[in-house]
This record gives C-alpha cells, structure tokens and sequence, in this order.
C-alpha cells in the first residue's frame, strides 16, 4: 500500500515539474515570438501579440498534452475537438 501511494506523490511531483518547467517555456516563446514579429517583421504590436499568444497557447497544448499529463486522442477529429477547447479556456482565462 506504502508503495502505491509514494508512486503516486512521484508522479504527481514530476507532473508539476514538467508543468512547471514547460509553462516557463511557454513564456519565453510568447515573448519571443512576439519580439519576431514586432520587432523583426515590423509587425502592428496588437497583431504581433496575438500571434505571439497563438504560437504560446499551442507550444502550452502540445507539451502539455504529450509529456505533462500523456493524454491520448483516438481520432483527429477528437483532438481537434479537444485542442479547440483548450484554446476557448485559455481565450476564457486570459480575457482575449
């Protein structure tokens, strides 16, 4: 029983590291897709921002969906279900 439960906290522990850890990810590559398009491109800053929060939101998926939590999707259109819904909590939570 001890076993089962220190498995599981190891889990947990390293679920929140990776999340941790790939969250801090998805700030760098907002910002720095931001400075891409606004700075190098010469991107209106409005435009270059929401593009910038599109590529963070979708690295912020993929990672989260594939080593975070290992989330499997049977279909493509499940996972498009699924990531359409991910992208409406964000959009919801952010206030975009």
């Amino acid at each position: 029983m001890d076993n089962i439960i220190i498995r599981n906290r190891k889990e947990e522990f390293k679920e929140l590291v990776l999340y941790a850890v790939f969250g801090n990810m998805t700030f760098v590559i907002s910002i720095g897709a931001y400075a891409i398009f606004n700075v190098l491109f010469g991107i209106n800053e409005l435009i270059a921002n929401a593009l910038a929060w599109v590529f963070a939101v979708l690295f912020s998926y993929v990672t989260n969906k594939k080593w975070v939590f290992k989330v499997a999707t049977p279909t493509k259109t499940a996972f498009l279900v699924q990531m359409f819904a991910f992208f409406q909590w964000q959009i919801y939570h952010t206030g975009y």
